[in-house]
């Protein structure tokens, strides 16, 4: 009994420090804000349960940035997108979904019809699979909007 409660006590400090020690992308907040000022909508959409996300995007002061956000997500299923979509009121044409997960992220874009960014900047992945676009840095993402939009 005395050992679970040391083991329960470390898992907590360990939480504690995790997220005390928590930070973006360089230029996460300045990007950020140069896509909402350019009209743009901004969605999270994670696997993570959502009260863990919110507790992450929150430390990070990340989470005004965000028209919806969208925890325990089950990607690569299309449901999350959708809602994301239907919630933000915008077409699959208008959308880019910028991830770092083969298996979750890309597939997900793929089965629901949207253009992927593969954010190599966040992966372990070497294979960029077959994305519309590869951000190498967190601003690289400014660039591909840019030319997205020139492109419709």
């Amino acid at each position: 009994k005395e050992d679970d409660i040391k083991i329960a006590a470390a898992i907590n400090a360990y939480k504690r420090t995790k997220a005390t020690y928590l930070k973006t992308y360089p230029q996460v907040h300045n990007v950020l804000i140069k896509l909402i000022k350019k009209g743009i909508k901004l969605a999270v959409i994670s696997d993570a349960p959502k009260i863990k996300m919110l507790q992450r995007l929150d430390s990070v002061h990340l989470i005004p940035f965000f028209d919806v956000i969208i925890g325990d997500a089950n990607k690569p299923n299309i449901e999350s997108f959708e809602l994301a979509m239907k919630q933000m009121d915008v077409g699959k044409s208008e959308v880019i979904m910028i991830g770092d997960w083969p298996e979750r992220d890309f597939e997900g874009a793929k089965n629901t019809g949207i253009k992927f960014c593969f954010a190599r900047y966040g992966s372990n992945f070497e294979n960029q699979l077959d994305a519309d676009y590869v951000a190498d840095e967190f601003q690289d993402i400014l660039k591909i909007v840019e030319k997205e939009n020139e492109s419709q």
